[in-house]
């Protein structure tokens, strides 16, 4: 058995040079974390996406309920990427 290391996989520092950016939308399912923030929430995320976006390509990873919904919000300059299934907000690397 390989290890991911052994496979040619890394975990760079968020500082070192990459080829854009990876970001997840917020979703109800961390209630919890978000409370009634959530609206508040989805426009800053939409807001940071675009912002980066003007410097390097970003993926936002959405499910399925929310993939239109990052797409209105985040315009057409943001890759969305739609998971087959529902996920739990978090910072994906």
């Amino acid at each position: 058995m390989t290890t991911p290391r052994d496979d040619g996989f890394a975990m760079p520092a968020e500082w070192a040079p990459h080829q854009g950016c990876l970001m997840q939308w917020p979703t109800h399912t961390r209630a919890e974390l978000w409370g009634d923030l959530l609206a508040d929430a989805k426009r800053e995320y939409a807001a940071v996406a675009r912002a980066i976006a003007a410097f390097e390509p970003v993926i936002m990873v959405a499910g399925p309920a929310q993939a239109g919904e990052a797409r209105d919000q985040c315009g057409g300059g943001i890759e969305i990427l739609q998971v087959t299934q529902q996920i739990p907000s978090g910072a994906p690397r």
